[in-house]
C-alpha cells in the first residue's frame, strides 16, 4: 500500500486488498487496485481533490462517454447543426468555442446582437446561444427581432440565453422574451452538453429532447482557488494543460485592456463607464476561474450601478493588485 508521504494534505490509497480488509483511514480516498477500474480511479482522484459526489458524478459521466469529432463548418452547416453564438467578450467566445470543439460542434461567433441578427437571417443555424448583456442590440431584443421574422414565414428557432445572472426574475425574464432556455455563466461543461443534446436538431431532423420544457439544466459547483482555481478549466474543458495554458494566456490581452478601461473611467468619475468595463471584465474572469478578481468586478458593477462612489473607492484600490496575481499565476504556466 502507498500513501502520499504529507498527512496535511488530500491522500489516495491505492491497495492490493479490499477496503474492508485494511481498516478505518480518516481524510484518506481508497482506491481498490486488484484490479483498478478507470471509472473508480477517476471518483477516487476528484474525491482527493475535495470534489463533491456531485461534481464527481458530472465529470466522470462526460469523462466516460465517446468522444464525438468536431465536423468543419461546412459539414455542419450541411447537417442543420452548425451553431450561433451571440457573445461580446473574447474570453468567453473562446472558451465557449472551445467547449463547443470538445463536444463535437461548430459554430460561428457574432460580437453583438446586431451582427448575430445578420448572421441569423442569410444563414440556416440550428441553434443560437446568445449572452443577454452585448451591445448594440442585447440577447432580448435580438430574439425579440428572431421571433418577429419567424412569425412572418420561418419555422420556430432555438435560442438558448447564456446569462450571468442565476436570479429567477432574470430565467424568468429569458424565457417572457422568447429565449428556449438558459445556461449560467460561466458555462459548465455538462451543462452546455445537455442544453445541446436538448435543443438541437439532429442530422435526421429530429428533436433530441430529453429534457422538460423551459427546466434549468443543473450545473455543478465547485470551490474556486484565491487567484486561479486550477481546476476550473479541467471541469470545463477536460484534462488538456497545453489547451488550458492556451485559454489562459489569451485571457490577459484582453483582460488588461479592460483594467485600462477601468482605470479610466476611475480618472474621469464616470460610474457609467466602471459598469461597463467591470461587467466585461467579471465576466472573462468568470469563464476563467479567477473568481476573487470577477468578484471585485462585481461590486464595483453594483456600486458603479448605484453611482456610490465610496464603494466604488473601497473595491477599485484592490483591484491592480488582484490582476497582478492572476496575471503572474498565468504567465508562470
Amino acid at each position: 500500500m502507498r500513501e502520499h508521504a504529507d498527512a496535511n494534505s488530500p491522500r489516495l490509497v491505492l491497495a492490493r486488498v479490499p477496503r474492508s480488509d485494511v481498516g478505518p483511514l480518516e481524510g484518506v480516498t481508497f482506491v481498490d487496485v486488484n484490479p483498478i477500474r478507470r471509472q473508480d480511479l477517476l471518483r477516487a482522484l476528484a474525491l482527493a481533490a475535495g470534489r463533491t459526489e456531485s461534481d464527481v458524478d458530472a465529470v466522470i459521466e462526460l469523462a466516460e462517454q465517446p468522444k464525438r469529432k468536431a465536423p468543419t463548418r461546412e459539414e455542419a452547416l450541411a447537417r442543420g447543426e452548425l451553431i450561433l453564438l451571440a457573445e461580446d467578450n473574447l474570453t468567453n467566445q473562446d472558451v465557449i468555442r472551445r467547449q463547443l470543439a470538445t463536444l463535437g460542434y461548430a459554430c460561428d461567433i457574432a460580437d453583438d446582437g446586431v451582427l448575430a441578427l445578420a448572421a441569423w437571417q442569410s444563414t440556416a443555424y440550428g441553434l443560437l446561444l446568445t449572452d443577454c448583456n452585448m451591445p448594440n442590440m442585447d440577447g432580448f431584443e435580438l430574439t425579440a427581432a428572431i421571433r418577429v421574422d419567424e412569425d412572418e414565414h420561418q419555422e420556430r428557432a432555438r435560442i438558448v440565453a447564456i446569462t450571468a445572472s442565476v436570479l429567477q426574475d432574470e430565467l424568468d425574464r429569458c424565457i417572457d422574451a422568447g429565449m428556449d432556455d438558459t445556461l449560467p455563466k460561466p458555462v459548465a461543461l455538462p451543462a452546455l452538453k445537455a442544453a445541446l443534446e436538448k435543443w438541437l436538431p439532429t442530422a435526421d431532423g429530429k428533436e433530441a429532447l430529453t429534457i422538460a420544457p423551459n427546466e434549468h439544466v443543473a450545473v455543478p459547483t465547485a470551490g474556486h482557488a484565491a487567484v486561479v482555481d486550477p481546476a476550473f478549466l479541467r471541469e470545463s474543458l477536460g484534462d488538456d494543460p497545453a489547451l488550458i495554458a492556451e485559454i489562459l494566456s489569451d485571457y490577459l490581452t484582453p483582460a488588461m485592456a479592460i483594467m485600462a478601461e477601468i482605470d479610466a473611467a476611475w480618472n474621469e468619475h464616470s460610474a457609467a463607464d466602471v459598469v461597463a468595463a467591470a461587467h466585461k471584465l467579471k465576466s472573462a474572469s468568470r469563464a476563467i476561474g479567477a473568481d476573487a478578481l470577477a468578484e471585485i468586478c462585481e461590486r464595483l458593477e453594483g456600486a458603479g450601478k448605484a453611482g456610490d462612489w465610496d464603494a466604488i473607492a473601497t473595491d477599485y484600490p484592490s483591484l491592480a493588485p488582484v490582476m497582478t496575481a492572476v496575471r503572474a499565476h498565468i504567465e508562470s504556466l
